[in-house]
């Protein structure tokens, strides 16, 4: 966990706990003003350069949590601006993870694209899974579908024009994967089993709470 770095909205810095855990892991917080991002991440991104550290980053290019009403306001959006329009996935706001690729250049290996697809048609009385209930939600079995890409750096455009439009080819990408999911009830490719039993989601608690309490301790004796 500790080489992960996430770069996440600004507001969460303030949540209890989960703020604290994740300065303390040195996520990039961004205020959607990109004047002032756009520096926060030049600078998050070559001080990794410079301490020559492994580390995950992770970006979430869409920006937000999807809802029916989010989807229709990007499906606007994207009609009004002649942008590609998708159904299952929101448009992606493309400056923090191209800026990201521009700045780390080479000394990234490789972008991971994970599409996750889940309980689509959940049964009776279980929910659509979130991270509450995942954590506290019983010992109900939920079947998560994964796809996973990898893409080498060496395969992902240098210019930021053609980033930009990278970035947009793999959200329609996950949009056709998410569409077959929702009509076959799987993803394409070969499949691996892996449950999430109750064993396991206690295993991923502790996991959290000793990960929030080494943060913690590691801010205050800062």
């Amino acid at each position: 966990m500790g080489k992960l770095k996430i770069v996440i909205k600004g507001v969460v810095r303030y949540i209890p706990f989960v703020g604290t855990g994740l300065l303390a892991l040195g996520s990039v917080f961004l205020d959607r003003n990109w004047d002032k991002d756009q520096v926060t991440i030049n600078k998050a991104f070559k001080r990794l350069i410079t301490d020559k550290l492994p580390f995950w980053f992770l970006s979430f290019p869409e920006g937000t949590r999807f809802s029916e009403e989010k989807l229709k306001a990007s499906q606007e959006f994207c009609k009004k601006k002649d942008l590609p329009v998708f159904n299952n996935v929101l448009y992606p706001r493309v400056k923090g993870l191209r800026e990201a690729i521009k700045v780390l250049g080479q000394d990234l290996d490789a972008v991971y694209d994970l599409t996750a697809c889940f309980n689509i048609n959940p049964v009776p009385n279980v929910p659509i899974p979130d991270w509450y209930y995942l954590l506290f939600g019983g010992n109900k079995k939920v079947v998560i579908h994964v796809n996973i890409r990898r893409v080498p750096i060496s395969q992902i455009p240098k210019e930021s024009n053609d980033i930009s439009k990278w970035i947009v080819d793999v959200f329609a990408r996950k949009d056709k994967l998410i569409q077959h999911y929702k009509e076959n009830g799987k993803l394409p490719g070969s499949i691996v089993h892996d449950p999430y039993t109750e064993k396991r989601r206690k295993r991923t608690e502790l996991s959290i709470i000793r990960w929030l309490t080494t943060n913690i301790v590691v801010v205050v004796l800062l």
